[in-house]
């Protein structure tokens, strides 16, 4: 079957041909529900709120229900930390959907001609999710910024005051999705056509409140880290022909690859764990550092055959969207000359 364009005047008319009208809600993405659910647990293990474990892939969950576990989630960690925390939760969910509406498009071979059409696409499939009425406003690839604005938000109706507490959730989830899906359609549509396309991803999402209405500013910039995002999209790819041990494999050459570009290093002596703790050494210290470093020991354990039980499913899916938010993370970190050569040199004297 051969490759069919279509731009964002096709897009709802596409949609309804993959996967019908009423079947949008069933493509959501069971990783996704699986990724909120066990974030929401580990912030919740100290209180009394009780998640249910049911079939993600049959589950249907009231507004106020979702709200109620959310509530919980920000009353437990404040909302200071629990703003950043949505912020991550939603950065990867959106990350493992944005994977999922591409590879959904490419199984139908139905290419988005630019990046709005993947944009409208996206709106289409989670307003028919009920997450909201969603439109894309904006989108100026020149400028490289857009506009969605939801109304009808489940995680605001029904609130009298503070009524956006739980928005954070979609500046994440607008980061998550837009990168990642941008990431994969552009290589996909670079190997079609002769004309090659720069890979935009998400700098900064900002929300401006309406009432109830949530209107985001997105900013995007040109993806630096090629290498890297090279390596994560065949990460990807392998973690859905099920050869997790080879998704954890080319993750972590990922990670590699973002950090040693990043810094400008050269050579086959670079140290992953050394060079992230340097970062501190010029007042860099990366938010995710820990993390990359739990993640890094993993895949390692993996790749030497010293994990002390069997490779799963879920450790290459974890390490993927990590791997994604990192080099996400790296790419809206500025660095002079001057800090790279420092961060280089403590490297090397640790």
């Amino acid at each position: 079957m051969s490759i069919q364009s279509f731009d964002e005047t096709e897009a709802l008319k596409t949609v309804d041909e993959i996967v019908g009208k009423a079947q949008y809600v069933n493509r959501i993405s069971e990783q996704a529900y699986k990724s909120i659910q066990e974030a929401l647990k580990k912030s919740l293990e100290k209180s009394r709120v009780v998640i249910p474990v049911i079939d993600p892939s049959r589950i249907i969950l009231r507004a106020t229900t979702v709200q109620t576990l959310l509530d919980g989630a920000r009353d437990h960690a404040g909302p200071e930390l629990y703003g950043k925390l949505l912020q991550r939760w939603g950065e990867e969910i959106g990350i493992s959907f944005g994977h999922i509406l591409i590879e959904t498009l490419k199984q139908k071979n139905r290419l988005p001609k630019n990046y709005k059409t993947i944009l409208v696409v996206w709106a289409i499939f989670d307003s028919s999710a009920r997450w909201g009425d969603i439109k894309v406003n904006l989108f100026d690839e020149n400028k490289k910024m857009a506009e969605v604005k939801i109304s009808k938000n489940f995680l605001t109706i029904g609130y009298e005051h503070e009524v956006h507490r739980h928005c954070p959730f979609f500046e994440g989830y607008l980061k998550g999705v837009t990168t990642q899906a941008f990431m994969e359609w552009t290589r996909w549509a670079n190997n079609i056509y002769q004309t090659p396309r720069k890979t935009l991803l998400c700098e900064s999402v900002s929300e401006s409140q309406k009432g109830e209405n949530c209107v985001f500013q997105m900013k995007f910039k040109v993806e630096e880290l090629k290498e890297a995002c090279n390596k994560l999209v065949e990460s990807f790819e392998a973690h859905d022909s099920g050869r997790w041990e080879e998704s954890i494999r080319l993750s972590c050459e990922s990670l590699v690859a973002a950090l040693r570009d990043k810094v400008g290093a050269v050579g086959k002596s670079f140290d992953f764990i050394k060079t992230i703790k340097a970062f501190s050494q010029v007042g860099k210290t990366l938010a995710s550092q820990d993390q990359a470093m739990e993640f890094y020991s993993l895949a390692s354990r993996v790749i030497g055959q010293k994990l002390e039980r069997k490779t799963s499913s879920e450790d290459s899916s974890k390490i993927a969207v990590f791997t994604r938010r990192f080099i996400t993370e790296l790419e809206r970190t500025s660095l002079t000359l001057e800090q790279k050569a420092r961060i280089k040199a403590s490297a090397k004297t640790q």
